[in-house]
């Protein structure tokens, strides 16, 4: 049995460690892409989280009864008129309360070619929505004399959340 000499066995080290580095690299490069990856996945579930936690947020929010600021319209004869609304199911639900002036045309305003609307604005003063008020969702007050006294409506109107949160004032709109 021949001995190998001494040079050939420092090759042989040599290769193998070289093997060995060269193997050494190859598994850290197959890491760091994994743990990169996987760092990113955790990122991206964390984002939508977030992003789920913040959109359930604006639902609870919008899904509260929220009251308007009371508006007075006088070009129109309405006095006062309150909105309180909430979001549910894809739908803005309405509850609006008109005190009516003396020489408001009540006429007029139950004539369907002239519909009452709410319309909604955003904080750049634009129009968001508008909800047109049915006929047949108002009930009419009237005061102990059997005179006219206010008009209250009720109902619902499809839209969108982002719709309905980008909404911050409110007007009565009465289209002839």
């Amino acid at each position: 049995m021949r001995i190998p000499s001494p040079l050939v066995r420092l090759k042989a080290v040599f290769s193998l460690r070289l093997i060995l580095a060269v193997m050494l690299i190859i598994a850290s490069v197959f890491t760091v892409t994994y743990v990169s990856k996987y760092l990113d996945a955790r990122k991206e579930a964390k984002a939508k989280e977030v992003a789920v936690k913040a959109r359930q947020k604006q639902l609870d929010l919008a899904s509260k009864s929220k009251t308007w600021n009371e508006i007075d319209v006088p070009h129109i004869k309405v006095k006062k008129a309150r909105l309180r609304t909430k979001y549910a199911d894809g739908q803005i639900h309405y509850k609006l309360s008109i005190d009516i002036g003396e020489g408001f045309n009540y006429y007029a305003f139950n004539q369907s070619q002239y519909p009452f609307m709410i319309a909604f604005a955003g904080d750049d003063e634009f129009e968001v929505m508008q909800i047109q008020l049915s006929q047949m969702t108002k009930t009419s007050l009237v005061n102990d004399n059997g005179s006219r006294v206010g008009i209250d409506f009720s109902g619902s109107f499809t839209t969108t959340l982002d719709y309905y949160l980008a909404a911050k004032t409110w007007s009565l709109v009465w289209q002839f």
